[in-house]
């Protein structure tokens, strides 16, 4: 009987060894604890100080979240759960992924941040903390975004080097509904439609990427984003052209240019702009432990919010950037960010006030599984996460960071 019951226990411990094999968890979290300025409501004339707790794209609380993870040489799973100060959601991913041959992959999914060929060159100093003004413009995806984030989407690497990338988002299906299938079929209106035809015309982007050794990767893709307002205020399907180059030829310099093209001519239009946008940003490493990091970017035939006339040539807008971080061997860390953003580039508009000049430093002590922080931030012309007396008032912020990874 003893020999009975430990062989049982064996085979229950294998048994158990064996499901958990391919799955991993993690977690990544952090939260921003904050002092800054905004309007009083009791002295309507004066801006005031107060405190709160919020996330660097602006969400309220500390985000903690809970990752796990399955893979096999064929199929997979991602999921992510966040809290976010109310209560348990799902997070950036839930997603099944399947590898019917080595050089294809296809996910199904509610939620997809794969992040398939997204460049993130741009995201350095401010953006780790809270992303005021333009800031929040300049970030992950700046060079090249994540286009191909879709319900239903398939990567083919048919030769070294080479990446073709499908995707589109397709309805849910309402299972309490007809019995299946997401109820009436309705074609695309201004916001959503459920037809096959509308969602692969009207939600669908192709991608590649092509890697020449020891030079840079091309990037290319185009992506239809529904139906937005042409210069003559028509509703029209609307198309971008996104393209990039990333440059790696030096070891110690990280360099990328893109550009963003909408093809239906509406960025001439007050509704439903979008203009003609080259963006461009590098980190240098010349010197151990010190990264300085360049960002531009231009919106050419950009709206002007002023215009009377909507089909008015359009402006143009420009940003630029730099910010350094230099580590100690202690773990100590300092950073440096200043950013420009013209008033056609941030405001959209010739008026005055409406550029931003964002400008911030911080100290940070890294440990093995985070890093906590304390940092200063000013926005100009009210660009901050409050109301604001004036809108010429300097935001200003000083946040403590708490990050941690595990």
């Amino acid at each position: 009987m003893k020999k009975l019951i430990g062989t049982v226990a064996v085979a229950a411990l294998l048994a158990t060894a064996a499901f958990a094999e391919g799955i991993s968890f993690g977690s990544w979290g952090r939260g921003l604890f904050i002092v800054g300025n905004g309007k009083s409501a009791d002295h309507a004339g004066s801006n005031s100080v107060t405190s709160w707790i919020g996330q660097s794209w602006g969400g309220p609380s500390p985000r903690t979240a809970l990752g796990v993870s399955g893979s096999s040489d064929n199929m997979g799973f991602v999921m992510d759960i966040h809290g976010n100060g109310s209560g348990l959601g799902m997070g950036d991913n839930a997603l099944i992924w399947a590898k019917p041959v080595d050089a294809v992959k296809i996910v199904l999914a509610a939620k997809n941040d794969q992040n398939w060929l997204r460049n993130d060159l741009a995201a350095y100093g401010l953006w780790g903390w809270d992303r005021l003004g333009v800031v929040g413009d300049v970030g992950e995806g700046f060079i090249f975004p994540a286009i191909l984030n879709k319900n239903l989407a398939v990567s083919v690497t048919p030769i070294e080097g080479l990446f073709i990338g499908f995707g589109f988002n397709t309805s849910f299906g309402d299972w309490g509904n007809t019995g299946a299938g997401p109820g009436n079929i309705t074609e695309y209106s201004y916001d959503s439609g459920n037809r096959l035809i509308d969602q692969l015309g009207r939600t669908s982007a192709f991608a590649a990427s092509y890697t020449l050794a020891n030079i840079g990767t091309i990037k290319a893709g185009v992506q239809f984003q529904g139906k937005q307002y042409n210069k003559d205020n028509e509703r029209k399907d609307r198309i971008e052209i996104d393209a990039a180059f990333e440059f790696n030829a030096i070891e110690t310099v990280k360099a990328a240019v893109g550009a963003k093209i909408p093809l239906i001519g509406n960025y001439n239009s007050n509704r439903g702009a979008e203009p003609i946008q080259l963006n461009l940003a590098a980190n240098l490493n010349f010197i151990d432990n010190l990264t300085i990091h360049v960002v531009s970017g231009f919106k050419f035939n950009a709206p002007n919010g002023r215009a009377v006339d909507p089909k008015q040539d359009g402006c143009l807008g420009f940003m630029i950037g730099g910010g350094a971080d230099f580590g100690f061997s202690n773990g100590l860390g300092v950073f440096a960010d200043v950013r420009y953003a013209s008033n056609i580039y941030k405001g959209g508009s010739t008026d005055e006030a409406k550029d931003n000049l964002v400008f911030g430093a911080g100290v940070t002590k890294g440990f093995s599984n985070g890093v906590i922080g304390v940092a200063f931030e000013g926005s100009t012309n009210a660009y901050g996460r409050n109301d604001f007396v004036y809108n010429k008032d300097l935001a200003w912020e000083i946040p403590v960071k708490f990050e941690y990874w595990f």
